[in-house]
């Protein structure tokens, strides 16, 4: 565990605006480096500024995550000028555009929305954590959605992409926390960003979770405060360290089916925790 990120190498996506930015701000005030990653590098520009304004070294890479090569080259130049990266946020995500049932959907935008929540992470993570492997350090942090615990169904792409991370997780952890690599799945809460002021389910909100909530919780896993909770499923808004503190088991706070009981067969399979090679 770390009291200060000096030194630290940490990876943005969405950084931009929203979200992305209030962390990548955080980030930089505690000492990181930072690499912004954005569609364009004109659209993260004012986030760039703002972290060199608190003596952060700072790049910005400008490109699509669920673009393989684009991914791939990137994080080969990081880690080439940097040489190393210790902390993943995979921020960057999209939103159904628009409230309807399943059968309805737009299969382009639906298989978009997975391309930009579930690939794109998906990508990096399997393009940085080889670099945090060899280094026997780092972390990974996928901003989730509770959405992925408790369905919308006017929002089935978001859904399956949240639900799916959670799993990805999980077995990204299964091999990589022997290697000193930590995934978390963290919650938000609902922060007022230009994505939830557009979702008519919010239109009626009155309370927000404020930025700051999940900037506290980003740098509790940054310094390594809750790596024993690793691919666990944090909620920012809401954890305390007491709940935090609860959150120890086999199987809390992952994504489980639970049997009716112990006739069940479901009850009698191997731990689905357990590593399989």
């Amino acid at each position: 565990m770390v009291t200060s990120l000096a030194g630290q190498v940490a990876v943005v996506t969405g950084a931009s605006r929203g979200i992305g930015a209030h962390l990548s701000l955080r980030l930089a005030e505690e000492g990181a480096k930072l690499v912004l990653v954005a569609r364009s590098a004109r659209s993260c520009a004012t986030t760039a500024a703002a972290c060199r304004g608190h003596g952060a070294e700072t790049r910005v890479h400008p490109m699509d995550i669920a673009d393989e090569v684009a991914v791939r080259c990137a994080v080969a130049d990081v880690v080439s000028e940097f040489g190393q990266i210790d902390l993943l946020v995979n921020n960057a995500g999209i939103i159904d555009p628009s409230e309807v049932p399943l059968w309805e959907t737009d299969p382009a935008a639906w298989l978009r929305v997975l391309q930009t929540n579930l690939y794109g992470p998906y990508l990096l993570d399997r393009y940085v954590v080889p670099h945090m492997i060899s280094r026997r350090c780092g972390r990974v942090i996928h901003l989730n959605s509770n959405a992925a615990v408790v369905g919308r169904p006017a929002y089935s792409a978001y859904c399956a992409a949240k639900t799916a991370l959670l799993k990805m997780s999980e077995c990204l952890d299964a091999y990589a926390s022997d290697h000193g690599v930590h995934s978390f799945d963290v919650s938000p809460g609902v922060v007022r960003t230009d994505m939830t002021a557009s979702m008519p389910m919010h239109g009626d909100r009155e309370r927000w979770t404020s930025p700051e909530k999940v900037g506290d919780m980003v740098l509790k896993i940054a310094r390594g405060e809750l790596d024993a909770l690793s691919a666990r499923f944090l909620r920012a808004e809401d954890d305390t360290e007491r709940s935090l503190g609860q959150v120890m088991g086999g199987g809390d706070r992952r994504l489980r089916v639970m049997p009716y009981g112990p006739a069940d067969a479901l009850a009698r399979e191997p731990d689905p925790g357990t590593r399989s090679r």
